[in-house]
């Protein structure tokens, strides 16, 4: 990261790793001629001036945790497949695009999978623990379950362990709202370019229709000064 940085602002990040370079703002003086200036430090640069730097900094820390965590849920882990009455172990993994979650069993049938699934990540609406039902432990969360509910079904899986399980819930957040934020983009696009392309359209018809008229125009003074020569 530092290295990057280095790149991008040498004079900030180019020293030796982990050393920031301090900034001074420069203030000019009357040099002894009276007309020429010079420039002087006066005092640390404001801290105003790294807030860009920071924040991009920031992003790419970010980005970076983000694609980590993506390529842990890629390489995929074993879990239990809980039905209403049944439950079998599977294989589940993010597809490598990070846009489906599919899923396998481990046991097979004539060299197949006896179970599989597929759920596209666009189609998730909540991603949360299983909560328990019954009059005394009702509300409770069901230790190592969660479930996704999407909008043609509920899948509900048990992890091995609780941190597993919150890993992957947390991590399926996150890319589920990435999802809906760039559908979303491409919505806006789509219907902007669909105004400016409408508006577009509605200039080439009025400037038709100017040139149509002043067409017409033309002709009808022509058409009056010759009945008047008669």
């Amino acid at each position: 990261m530092e290295r990057l940085l280095s790149l991008v602002c040498p004079c900030v990040f180019g020293g030796a790793e982990g050393q920031r370079k301090q900034l001074f703002e420069m203030s000019p003086v009357t040099g002894t001629g009276g007309d020429s200036k010079e420039f002087v430090e006066t005092r640390p640069a404001s801290s105003s001036w790294f807030q860009p730097i920071t924040k991009f900094k920031e992003k790419l820390e970010a980005d970076q945790e983000r694609k980590q965590k993506v390529a842990v849920l890629q390489e995929g882990a074993v879990m239990a497949l809980v039905g209403a009455r049944s439950r079998s172990t599977v294989s589940l993994k993010l597809s490598s695009d990070g846009s489906m979650l599919m899923w396998q069993s481990l046991r097979q049938e004539a060299n197949m999978p006896s179970e599989s699934g597929v759920m596209s990540l666009s189609t998730i609406r909540e991603v949360k623990p299983v909560l328990q039902s019954g009059l005394l432990r009702s509300g409770l969360p069901v230790p190592l379950q969660w479930v996704l509910i999407s909008d043609e079904e509920d899948v509900k899986f048990e992890a091995e362990s609780e941190t597993v399980k919150e890993m992957w819930m947390n991590t399926l957040l996150e890319c589920t709202k990435r999802q809906a934020d760039a559908k979303a983009e491409r919505k806006i696009g789509y219907q902007t370019k669909r105004r400016m392309g409408l508006e577009e359209r509605r200039r080439d018809a009025e400037r038709r229709k100017a040139e149509l008229m002043k067409g017409c125009a033309g002709g009808m003074k022509h058409t009056a000064a010759a009945m008047m020569n008669r």
